[in-house]
Order: structure tokens, then sequence, then C-alpha cells
């Protein structure tokens, strides 16, 4: 696991373009990278990453951003237990509006 900080919206928010932003870039370096799971091992790929928000306007705007498949890109609802050698998390916010370095993506 690792989280990666960001300084973005303050407050409590459904949406965070900034997680989307930093979604994209975390996804571009992981590309390509060789991998082991217990059942498989290999290159990354598109298909190989779950996106997850707990919001569907975030998911929106991941897909949007993202363009949707091959990338599998849903609310928690939908991937609850589901499993992917990369799985990224968008938390959208904290509500710690005091925090400057809030942990966004995991």
């Amino acid at each position: 696991v690792q989280f990666v900080g960001h300084v973005g919206e303050k407050g409590k928010n459904v949406y965070s373009q900034a997680e989307v932003d930093l979604t994209r870039r975390v996804i571009k370096e992981l590309l390509g990278r060789h991998f082991t799971t217990a059942s498989r091992e290999g290159e990354l790929t598109e298909e190989d990453i779950l996106i997850v928000a707990p919001y569907n306007v975030q998911v929106s705007a991941l897909k949007k951003d993202l363009g949707g498949p091959p990338f599998r890109i849903g609310t928690v609802d939908k991937f609850q237990g589901q499993e992917a050698p990369v799985v990224i998390v968008n938390i959208c916010s904290n509500g710690a509006e005091e925090e400057d370095d809030r942990r966004g993506i995991a």
C-alpha cells in the first residue's frame, strides 16, 4: 500500500479534479512495470488496474479523463470482493479542512 498525498480542494467533496489528475499520473508511472501476484506475473496493463471511488461524480470524472475501458472504474459497491494487481482508491475528501497535506489516493 502506498499513500499519495496531494494538496487539493478543501472541505467535504464528492469530486476532486486534483485526484483525477494525480490518478492519471500514477497510472502513467505504473504501466509497463513488472508485477507478480499469487496467480500470475507480467507487465502491468490497463486491464490490471482497478480504480475505485466512493462517489458517482468522481467515477464519471475518472471515466471522462481516462476514457473508460479498458480501465475498470467504479464505486466501492460495484467492485466489492474484486481484486487486481493494482487498485487505486480515490477518497475525494476526508473532511479535514485544516490539513494541507491530505491523503487523496492510495
